[in-house]
């Protein structure tokens, strides 16, 4: 991010004034756009900005619930601009979803396999 723009003199005097009574504790650039929009400064935002991110959100862990999919295949295929960290960060922090590597399944023991053939041999016999 770039800086924010010099203060005129008439800016600068306000601050000096608020400061000298030890009321301004914080950014330079929080001060000027204090007194640049002082009538918009402490008005709500857009919520459009929020129901975007609801939307995003809930692609997000639809698209991941019953899946094994990782954190950049969801991305790609919800086509969403955000970065693959807040993808997982979103994962994260729903507690419906439990994320965990897939566990391979054991190879069938050479007991194992005679007994499904020979329940296959003798569930055919059977039928015939």
């Amino acid at each position: 991010m770039g800086r924010a723009p010099k203060l005129n003199q008439h800016e600068r005097d306000q601050i000096k004034a608020l400061s000298t009574v030890a009321v301004v504790k914080c950014s330079r650039k929080a001060v000027t756009d204090f007194l640049r929009l002082q009538k918009e400064y402490a008005q709500r935002r857009v919520v459009e900005n929020l129901t975007n991110l609801i939307t995003v959100k809930r692609t997000i862990l639809r698209t991941a619930s019953n899946s094994t999919k990782k954190a950049n295949e969801i991305r790609r295929i919800c086509a969403i601009d955000a970065s693959e960290s807040t993808v997982k960060r979103k994962l994260n922090n729903c507690p419906n979803i439990a994320r965990s590597r897939m566990k391979k399944c054991p190879q069938l023991t050479q007991g194992q396999e005679d007994e499904r053939l020979c329940w296959a041999r003798n569930s055919t016999k059977t039928y015939i």
